[in-house]
């Protein structure tokens, strides 16, 4: 009955500290050192979710727009984040990818990251599809070593 007692009081612990989100990798930066990153929607698509982490990070961050905010069309919102280098994630409302941008540096100035059209999802790269029959090598002919 003891031990009973002592899981239902370290449970509930346990649940909050690993489903709440952890504080991001930048929470013990300056103030001062923030800028911000202005995603501007210039697309006929919402975009419902931001993903931002730090570059060559295993995971993405959380979803900085939460359930309730999106980026309409011919609207943008803003991020305040230290100046550094991020991998950036766009989502549709499906949690589709719409964009990804690895490495993407953002100086002390700010920077705009401007969305206008879905880009194809890099996980749904099929290396059996055919290679483009339009390439061309540098003089116009075949690429060198199809001939």
């Amino acid at each position: 009955m003891r031990s009973a007692a002592l899981l239902l009081s370290v449970l509930p612990a346990t649940w909050v500290s690993t489903c709440l989100p952890r504080r991001p990798p930048y929470a013990e930066v300056d103030p001062s050192d923030f800028t911000s990153l202005v995603v501007v929607n210039e697309s006929s698509d919402r975009i419902c979710s931001v993903h931002i982490a730090v570059a060559d990070a295993r995971r993405w961050g959380p979803d900085l727009l939460g359930d309730r905010e999106f980026v309409d069309p011919r609207r943008e919102r803003v991020f305040e984040i230290p100046a550094g280098s991020y991998d950036v994630r766009l989502e549709d409302c499906g949690h589709d990818p719409m964009m990804e941008r690895r490495h993407l540096t953002v100086p002390a100035e700010g920077l705009r990251l401007v969305f206008r059209v879905r880009e194809p999802d890099p996980e749904d790269d099929d290396e059996d599809e055919p290679v483009d029959a339009g390439a061309a090598g540098p003089d116009g002919g075949p690429p060198s070593g199809t001939r």
